[in-house]
């Protein structure tokens, strides 16, 4: 005889949504994206408790990959990234990062007991014109398959890896160089800065020489949409055969805030003297 529908109402699962964040008119700012996702959070805290996940400092904390949580709330990775961005303005999240390679811890707070930390609007500072059909390439990640990784949930490192992708995208402000320039150009370059940050070596390999791998880190964090649109330039612009283009565009990219200012000149000098 088949169950009532009472009876299946109780053996299905519910996330719970705090009638705070919908009710109270501190949280009014946050989008119903976010509102979803720090359901899903704390629903996951609540069995990291169980689960003995704690801290040093008797705090539960969780892991959540980006693209998991993409797929459980239905919108694109770059979505949550922003949701994850504006549970922060607000408090009602702490990500704890833990060096190169490794997720960040998620602590979820009790909202209720939370005071906010700015009064700026929290969806002012978080990515423009993003949707959730943003059609970035999947990143040529060699260093999640990695040895270094064996032993490592590859969906943790994934999260990582993903953050640090947006991350870069976010600081050389990626929508506008898929208006000024080709979308595969700038997002193999993009590849090229996330694979270097995110890689354990000690250091890099540039222009044939081995350099500090902080050094390199340094520099590339440098980089801006001026930079890129130059690597992407002088490319275009090079006549003779690239053999090893990765090994190619890093050298640029990790020079390119050092020579863009000599190599713009020397496009005008040589308009001027075309003219003249």
């Amino acid at each position: 005889m088949p169950e009532n529908s009472n009876t299946e109402q109780k053996h299905e699962a519910f996330i719970m949504l705090p009638k705070k964040l919908l009710t109270d008119e501190r949280y009014s700012g946050l989008s119903p994206i976010s509102v979803m996702i720090y359901s899903a959070l704390a629903d996951r805290a609540s069995l990291s408790q169980k689960n003995g996940w704690i801290d040093d400092d008797g705090r539960v904390f969780i892991y959540f990959a980006i693209n998991e949580m993409a797929k459980l709330v239905g919108c694109g990775k770059d979505r949550v990234f922003n949701s994850y961005k504006q549970l922060e303005k607000y408090g009602i999240i702490e990500r704890k990062r833990q060096g190169q390679g490794k997720p960040a811890k998620i602590f979820v707070n009790d909202f209720a007991k939370t005071e906010f930390k700015t009064s700026e609007n929290p969806n002012s500072r978080l990515l423009k014109n993003r949707t959730q059909d943003f059609g970035k390439s999947e990143p040529n990640n060699t260093y999640i398959n990695n040895n270094y990784f064996n032993n490592t949930n590859l969906s943790i490192v994934q999260e990582g890896y993903d953050e640090m992708r947006l991350s870069v995208e976010e600081q050389v402000n990626y929508d506008y160089l898929c208006q000024v320039r080709e979308k595969a150009c700038v997002d193999e370059l993009i590849t090229v800065i996330t694979d270097t940050l995110f890689s354990p070596a000690q250091s890099v390999r540039i222009g044939g020489q081995s350099m500090p791998k902080s050094v390199v880190d340094s520099r590339l964090r440098k980089l801006d949409e001026e930079h890129i649109c130059y690597v992407i330039d002088c490319f275009d612009g090079n006549k003779t055969e690239v053999r090893n283009i990765r090994s190619y565009l890093l050298t640029a990219l990790y020079n390119a805030p050092s020579t863009i200012d000599s190599y713009y000149r020397s496009l005008v000098n040589r308009d001027l003297n075309l003219t003249g």
